[in-house]
């Protein structure tokens, strides 16, 4: 069989991809004549040959908090990291944020501007949007390539108090599933096996169940119970020609349930993986096949660690570790044999050790209204205070409040972002460590992310499909299909246009591809932009052109979280929907400030080879008599009845053969009579490229003619029939979060209300090189108990997160 090994994986699969196992087992087959010992050691070398082509991201988003009001601000916070290392990955410039209601429909959407790897904004919650669950996620064009299972997603709840909410109690679930999974991946006749399971309700959440393995004449072999969030495991030996079936109850209900356990196999393999004394592992193979070599393969977020070989005897092996020799965080363990098929595979994961410790700390405890809160903080490694890029919220704790359930970063990275499904409540395996937790880890690593193997399947398809998505490495990537008007077949080869008209020049050009795409890699587009797109003027007329979203439009499995508002709510709510209605009212000038992005002034063509401001010169009425006069770098002409410019070539002192490049605006001017005949005293300057210049690998122009309006929007100008023109949103202007300040003692008396329950939103804190910061804000009008929570990286991939807690209250104490 021809082996083509891919370019690109599928990264975080929550098992070794499909596509680079193909390429590894195809390296090792071309090396047939080699001894098996050589043929299985080049596997690590096939592995991190592969790995080096490779890009991985994860995206991590915090927000200010999980649940919300309509009304209300969302505030976020992205990370962006290499999903190996977890380093700050500078790689995509923008990243793709959506909410999405309960059927996975986008009510709210932005494109994020990312530097360094981080980048932040905000979502103004219409009145519009219903009560409900909403999920938010986020990802990169690259991320496009893997699957929508691997953006970052987390559910938040939305409460439209201006509509009667639908107040009931929680429900206890009648209908549950419960799955079985044999560890390693299959049970075998007449060898003890380790049994993981789950039981969860329709919401995805797991549930408090009883249960008992019988066989089909009724005999009970087990009896399990879930140790943590319906997972749990068993043991025992199954018999060969006998099927199982697990009788299961919810609760204190009697009544019991039947699920079928997985067929026992007659051949196969058994793995066992068992935590020994001084952090070893002993993984254990059991089989009823004819003795030969087997061979473990470990790697951890695409980090070989361990190729070892064993030959089974009386089938029989045993593989020993060391947990050092395992990377932190979850590790993939895949057995193959001699005929280079995985046979069996399981996961382990090793708590990192190495951890961002942030400390967060008020000068007081306690605090009167509208006083100042003093805060510092601190972020260290092994002690040592080092650079960290933090961001943190500071808001009411109320009943709403759930933020223990979403997870953070520290979960995120080590935990969520590498196992496909939802997993409840992932910031619990990193709480508090003990045997209980260590438990609940290994159940979770039996039953998130088991498979069985079909990789001989696999092995019949020689070359993995080419990926569709290419990194936003310089900026955002506006994609266009162009289809022929007569056949409405994409069309290849097209010359097309993309302008941006302003007063800062931006002009993009691309020629289609075999599927009729031109993509156009724009710089600095920020905000609602009017954008025309038109063809080269030969083909003008001949072709439809269409631009494609950028959102992805695959939707994970996970399914919504589930949403009810409990009675005692009531109260709550209504405080929550005065503060949010006052706040809007009396601070909406301060709430609406936008923050304007830094721009480069300089167009595409950088520094122009002269340029005229014409109100340095005496005004001509005509456009004809302007270039005449004063632009002697153009010559005007007029042949057959139409006007036409050449440039004045420095380099030979003659005129290039080929017109140059005309724009208004940044919009290209095919018909040089229309510039011609355009009003003068509308033009602020014009910009002379008198080289040759280059657009893209195939277009080329004899200089550029650009002239700038002072309005920057063509002012008039009549633009071709045929062209399309759209509004599109490029990425998102910045809101400045606003926070009042009470210095003077007229301001503390101020009668305009003050009733923020979000003291405090900073999504860019960088600590100093001994690890330190601090920071200042004043507390509202309003009273109670108030988080601070801080989450973030350090350069080298350490991530953090911690929680402080203070009071306001009538009185300063």
């Amino acid at each position: 069989m021809m082996c083509t090994p891919p370019i690109f994986r599928q990264y975080n699969s929550c098992f070794l991809p499909a596509r680079l196992l193909l390429f590894i087992l195809c390296t090792l087959g071309s090396a047939a004549g080699l001894a098996q010992t050589t043929q299985f050691s080049s596997l690590r070398q096939a592995f991190e040959q592969h790995t080096k082509r490779a890009v991985i991201e994860k995206v991590f988003v915090h927000t200010d908090r999980e649940d919300y009001l309509a009304g209300e601000t969302m505030w976020f916070k992205l990370y962006v990291v290499d999903g190996s290392r977890h380093q700050p990955l500078d790689l995509s410039k923008l990243a793709y944020v959506e909410v999405l209601d309960k059927e996975n429909k986008p009510v709210l959407q932005a494109k994020t501007a990312l530097e360094n790897g981080s980048g932040s904004g905000s979502f103004y919650l219409p009145l519009s949007l219903k009560s409900g669950s909403y999920k938010l996620r986020a990802y990169t064009n690259w991320m496009k390539n893997f699957g929508p299972e691997f953006y970052f997603e987390k559910p938040v709840s939305l409460i439209n108090t201006f509509t009667v909410p639908e107040y009931s109690a929680p429900v206890a679930e009648a209908a549950f599933d419960v799955q079985f999974f044999p560890e390693g991946g299959e049970m075998l006749s007449g060898i003890r096996s380790k049994v993981a399971f789950k039981a969860l309700d329709s919401h995805g959440k797991g549930v408090a169940v009883k249960g008992v393995v019988v066989k089909e004449q009724g005999d009970t072999v087990a009896v399990f119970s879930p140790l943590k969030f319906g997972m749990g495991h068993f043991y025992f030996t199954p018999e060969a020609n006998t099927t199982y079936k697990a009788l299961v109850s919810l609760g204190t209900d009697s009544s019991f349930t039947s699920f079928s356990l997985p067929a026992v196999q007659s051949q196969g393999y058994v793995m066992q993986l068992e935590e020994e004394a001084n952090d070893g592992l002993s993984i254990s193979v059991s089989t009823n096949l004819p003795d030969q070599q087997l061979h473990l393969f470990v790697h951890t977020r695409q980090q070989v660690k361990v190729v070892e070989t064993q030959k089974l005897t009386n089938g029989q092996a045993v593989f020993r570790l060391n947990k050092q020799q395992l990377g932190e965080g979850i590790s993939h363990l895949t057995l193959i044999n001699q005929q280079k098929q995985a046979v069996a595979e399981r996961l382990y994961f090793r708590y990192p050790q190495n951890i961002l410790s942030l400390d967060a700390g008020t000068n007081k405890n306690r605090y009167a209204s509208r006083q100042q809160v003093e805060l510092q903080l601190a972020a260290s490694e092994k002690g040592n205070g080092t650079p960290a890029n933090l961001s943190l919220a500071v808001y009411r704790t109320d009943s709403l409040s759930r933020e223990e359930a979403a997870g953070n970063i520290m979960s995120y990275l080590w935990l969520s972002s590498d196992l496909k499904g939802h997993i409840e409540s992932p910031a619990y395996y990193f709480s508090a460590k003990g045997p209980q937790t260590a438990q609940a880890m290994d159940n979770l690593m039996l039953t998130q992310g088991w498979r069985r193997f079909r990789w001989q399947e696999l092995l019949e398809k020689e070359e993995a499909p080419a990926l569709a998505y290419i990194p936003e490495y310089e900026g955002h990537i506006i994609r266009a299909v162009v289809t022929s008007k007569e056949t409405g077949a994409p069309a290849a080869g097209v010359t097309t246009y993309l302008s941006v008209p302003g007063k800062l020049v931006q002009f993009y050009v691309s020629s289609t591809n075999e599927q009729g795409e031109a993509l156009f890699i724009t710089e600095q587009l920020y905000g609602l932009n009017d954008v025309i797109l038109q063809n080269r003027p030969d083909q003008a007329g001949l072709y439809n052109i269409e631009i494609s979203s950028p959102y992805a439009t695959q939707y994970s499995a996970v399914p919504p979280a589930p949403f009810i508002i409990p009675e005692q709510y009531q109260e709550q709510l209504r405080l929550r929907h005065v503060q949010m209605q006052a706040q809007n009212t009396y601070w909406q000038e301060e709430r609406n400030q936008l923050v304007a992005p830094r721009l480069d002034s300089a167009a595409f063509y950088r520094t122009p080879s002269k340029t005229y401001l014409l109100d340095n010169f005496t005004r001509f009425p005509t456009m004809e008599e302007v270039m005449r006069e004063y632009v002697y770098e153009v010559r005007v002409r007029k042949q057959g009845g139409k006007f036409n410019f050449k440039l004045l070539d420095p380099n030979i002192r003659d005129y290039f053969e080929n017109p140059p490049l005309v724009l208004l605006d940044g919009v290209p001017v095919t018909d040089t009579d229309k510039i011609i005949e355009y009003n003068p005293l509308k033009v602020e300057k014009l910009e002379v490229v008198t080289d040759r210049f280059f657009k893209g690998k195939d277009i080329m122009y004899d200089g550029i003619v650009s002239y700038t309006t002072y309005k920057g929007n063509l002012e008039g100008f009549p633009l071709n029939a045929d062209l399309k023109q759209l509004d599109y949103d490029g990425l998102q202007l910045q809101r400045e979060f606003y926070s009042p300040s009470y210095e003077t003692q007229q301001q503390i008396s101020s009668r305009k209300p003050d009733f923020r329950n979000l003291l405090h939103w900073s999504p860019q804190i960088v600590t100093g090189k001994d690890g330190k910061s601090s920071l200042s804000f004043y507390t509202s009008d309003l009273k109670g108990k108030f988080i601070v929570v801080v989450q973030g990286i350090t350069p080298t991939g350490t991530a953090g997160v911690t929680t402080h807690t203070f009071e306001v209250e009538e009185d300063t104490l």
